[in-house]
């Protein structure tokens, strides 16, 4: 579930048009959602309406002809890790450190802990109040959504700087060609797990092969690129088919030790889990005594996501 989302976050984001679709609010560009008065769900909740507003549509060159309308992409629609490294120019720069390295931020617990996400802008709404313990700064802008996500970042980080000091090592290149060398690293691997791993559990293995989606074996290179085919995003990918996804959310994320990496000596295998309701919450990364990230990825590795509902 969290590589589904990892990955979606690489290739859609739809740019809003910022209006304040309220209830009273007649434009067409909202579209809010009444509950009906019977729902016990949402009216017990004393919710009444969802606000919604409609994606900024995208205009097209010719302006006199009768179109369907789109909505615009804000990223590549290429699986290139632009939701590590942004696809806005400003937000790339300021996410980028010294020594083609990505910037950090050093865990406040010190060592063992490996570094974190540098924090977020303190004028952005965070979920946690506590200023020890902030949200992050991506490349993208939903990467606090969920403390699995949160975490998957953070190893994309570390691997983009891991991989960059070991360039800086062996070769002679200046900051700019190590960023820029490793990011097509970063960008292979993410591509390399999405159509080694993922689809084949989403499509199935006979879809690959009808689909020729199976990666070339060795060493050999895929010479079919093809210019003229328009990469971007279906809207009906991007907004319908793919979020098949949020039927595999659970409803918390279960949290597993590890043999002396925890506090106190105590002997538990699992830590408490995280609900749903505290998604979003960035705190639980910090925990030292509940295995921070680790104990995250343990969980999302042996905890299987729910099943897909049709």
């Amino acid at each position: 579930m969290i590589w589904g989302q990892f990955v979606d976050h690489d290739v859609t984001l739809a740019l809003g048009t910022g209006m304040n679709c309220e209830l009273d609010n007649t434009d067409p560009e909202c579209v809010n959602v009444k509950i009906p008065e019977d729902d016990e769900v949402f009216r017990g909740r004393e919710v009444a309406f969802i606000e919604l507003e409609r994606d900024a549509p995208h205009n097209p060159s010719k302006f006199c002809a009768l179109q369907p309308r789109e909505h615009v992409n804000r990223l590549t629609s290429f699986i290139d890790g632009s939701q590590i490294y942004s696809a806005d120019n400003d937000l790339a720069e300021n996410l980028t450190g010294s020594g083609g390295l990505l910037r950090d931020m050093q865990h406040p617990h010190g060592c063992p802990f490996k570094n974190l996400l540098p924090k977020q802008d303190p004028d952005i709404f965070c979920v946690s109040k506590d200023p020890k313990r902030p949200c992050f700064a991506t490349g993208d802008d939903r990467a606090n959504e969920n403390q699995g996500l949160m975490s998957m970042h953070t190893l994309w980080l570390r691997q983009h700087n891991r991989i960059a000091k070991q360039l800086s090592r062996i070769t002679n290149f200046d900051a700019e060609i190590i960023f820029q060398e490793t990011r097509k690293i970063i960008g292979a691997q993410i591509q390399r797990i999405t159509y080694n791993e993922f689809l084949p559990l989403i499509l199935g293995e006979q879809t690959i092969k009808d689909f020729d989606l199976t990666l070339l074996k060795g060493k050999a290179f895929f010479k079919g690129y093809k210019t003229d085919v328009n990469p971007s995003v279906f809207a009906a990918f991007a907004v319908a088919a793919y979020r098949f996804g949020h039927s595999l959310v659970q409803d918390e994320f279960r949290r597993f030790s590890q043999e002396d990496f925890n506090c106190n000596n105590h002997e538990k295998d699992e830590f408490s889990s995280i609900p749903l309701k505290d998604f979003g919450n960035p705190v639980y990364l910090y925990d030292k005594c509940e295995g921070g990230i680790d104990s995250i990825f343990r969980g999302l590795v042996k905890n299987a996501a729910a099943k897909v509902d049709g």
